[in-house]
């Protein structure tokens, strides 16, 4: 067929032997996984979509490590904050928004915890920090715009997760995937006591 192999249905994709070099190495550039049958057809290993690893409510760690301190830590991260596993095809592509300016200190405390939040999911990930100039006045939506059409431009994300510096995950099992409708995914936060946020049209 004419479609190029990213915008065919996951369905499409991820049920189906490759067969064609140019949709295998298409897809390699997606870090897709493959093992190879004796009849030589090329079958994607997927990831599980529940991994094995995950305990739920983790302990978060507020200690705000240097920068270089970080990079040596999740040294297996790619230039720029991208990551994908290596044994198996994620089964979500997702890019992590985040506006910034002058906050440092939260922002190497959400580095460390973010990596291995999104990493024992198991996602293909990339985080983008969006950073106006200083003389520009701080527009959150405005640069979560920017983030979005940047991001395009870098790889064929699934979905997007619009991201504050200042939310750190406490639980595991609150998957930054891609389900098929927009979600809220810090309904309950500690500075409001854990106390659900319900929204009312007026």
């Amino acid at each position: 067929d004419d479609l190029k192999p990213e915008e065919r249905t996951r369905k499409e994709i991820f049920t189906s032997n490759i067969t064609n070099s140019r949709d295998y190495y298409l897809l390699k550039r997606l870090n897709v996984h493959f093992i190879t049958e004796s009849n030589n057809l090329k079958q994607i290993v997927q990831c599980p979509l529940l991994p094995a690893n995950l305990v739920g409510l983790v302990n978060t760690n507020l200690h705000s490590y240097t920068i270089q301190e970080i990079e040596q830590y999740y040294s297996n991260v790619k230039h720029g904050g991208h990551w994908w596993p290596e044994h198996c095809t994620s089964n979500n592509r997702v890019a992590i928004i985040v506006p910034y300016r002058n906050r440092l200190f939260q922002l190497k405390i959400f580095l460390y915890s973010i990596h291995s939040f999104l990493q024992k999911q198991l996602l293909d990930y990339q985080i983008f920090l969006v950073e106006p100039q200083n003389n520009i006045t701080f527009n959150r939506a405005l640069l979560f715009n920017i983030g979005f059409k940047e991001a395009l431009k870098h790889y064929a994300w699934e979905c997007f997760i619009f991201h504050d510096v200042d939310l750190i995950p406490e639980d595991d099992r609150n998957f930054y995937s891609c389900p098929a409708e927009p979600r809220h995914m810090s309904v309950a936060v500690n500075t409001l006591d854990y106390q659900y946020v319900i929204l009312k049209n007026i």
